[in-house]
């Protein structure tokens, strides 16, 4: 039962990790779109020098904008899943320790008891032997008392 217990639980802490880890790899693809984005408006404002280009660049640079504020928000959201997914991680790890202690106490209760049982009927064994050894033996019933013999 423990030990079901503590593969669930490990199961559940590698399943996170593995959350947390993909969670990871997302925000730093986020922060990557976040300073392409920025290169790309960068490179934007200093290529096109027309008005029709300055349209189409504080069009590209709002709609960079939105899509920043959105990576830098998925970024935050990654952030606090994260830490969040770390604290949940580090309750688990103590469960899981607290319920190996317990189960290493009550191992040593039944130890104990068995072993005490154990004893218990040693003696019980050897107490049987002893008196089958009183029944079958020989001089039980010639022990002679010297009594005088009945006159009539």
């Amino acid at each position: 039962m423990l030990t079901a217990e503590k593969r669930r639980l490990d199961g559940e802490i590698r399943g996170m990790q593995q959350e947390m880890d993909n969670l990871v790899i997302q925000m730093k693809n986020s922060e990557e779109k976040a300073r392409k984005a920025m290169t790309d408006a960068g490179d934007i404002c200093l290529v096109s020098k027309r008005w029709l280009d300055v349209f189409i660049i504080s069009y590209n640079e709002g709609r960079l904008a939105d899509e920043l504020r959105s990576e830098q928000d998925h970024g935050l959201a990654s952030d606090r899943a994260t830490k969040a997914m770390a604290a949940q991680c580090m309750e688990l790890q103590a469960r899981l320790e607290d319920v190996e202690t317990t189960a290493l106490r009550h191992g040593k209760k039944i130890i104990a008891k068995l072993e005490e049982r154990l004893r218990f009927l040693e003696s019980e064994l050897g107490t049987m032997r002893f008196s089958r050894e009183y029944e079958k033996s020989p001089n039980l019933n010639s022990w002679n008392y010297n009594l005088p013999s009945p006159t009539r």
